[in-house]
């Protein structure tokens, strides 16, 4: 038997969406067509404003992404990846690797899940000894990018689907971890919720639930009583 912990990424290990800061970065490297800047910052806009709800701007921010790096070079964008990741490693929060290292202690995988570039997920993941983690995966053919997305964790649904395929009959407790109302169906499907500094939609429905709620600063004391 096992046991299994998932947690959302952006927000929830590391401040911010990386995703977004890494097109950003890439931008003022003169690695992308400039206006993909507006773009970016137009989808945004539109979210932010409620004109197109989460699972939209998430689905469009990676076909954009594809858009972006069509034509590309792969080991470009791999390095680029690395670089930016130096730049934001203060961005994970204090709690990330000691949360990490306590539930591989007591017996669990610990799996990162998140709909960003899987160049911008690989780099945290390593870096929180993460066992396994999952991003958009970007096609490549001859060491270039094609504009294709292969996998489906950005559509609705993507990331239920790995927590689904990876609940087997040999998992003995299965824990959940993440911080907005999005994170919501990943909370669903686990023995353990916890919302993690929850924002306002999720902590409505936390209460409504009876889920776990925690902050950065007793995430580790919750933790421990809760496993």
């Amino acid at each position: 038997m096992s046991k299994i912990a998932f947690t959302d990424i952006d927000g929830t290990l590391i401040r911010d969406y990386a995703c977004v800061d890494f097109v950003a970065y890439l931008l003022s490297k003169g690695d992308l067509d400039c206006k993909y800047y507006r773009k970016c910052h137009d989808l945004m806009g539109r979210f932010q404003n409620n004109e197109i709800n989460y699972e939209d701007w998430v689905n469009k921010s990676i076909v954009m992404w594809g858009e972006m790096i069509e034509g590309k070079e792969e080991n470009m964008i791999n390095e680029r990846s690395k670089e930016f990741f130096e730049n934001i490693k203060c961005k994970i929060f204090p709690y990330s690797r000691e949360l990490v290292k306590y539930l591989h202690h007591n017996g669990y995988k610990v799996i990162g899940i998140g709909a960003g570039p899987a160049e911008v997920i690989e780099p945290i993941g390593k870096y929180l000894e993460l066992d396994a983690f999952s991003g958009t995966v970007s096609e490549t053919e001859n060491g270039l990018y094609t504009g294709k997305i292969k996998s489906t964790i950005h559509n609705n649904g993507g990331k239920t689907g790995i927590v689904e395929s990876m609940l087997t009959d040999n998992v003995e407790k299965s824990i959940g971890i993440g911080d907005t109302i999005h994170d919501r169906p990943l909370l669903e499907s686990v023995d353990v919720p916890i919302a993690l500094n929850p924002k306002d939609g999720l902590k409505k429905v936390c209460y409504e639930m009876g889920w776990n709620v925690a902050t950065d600063k007793d995430i580790m004391h919750r933790i421990k009583k809760l496993i």
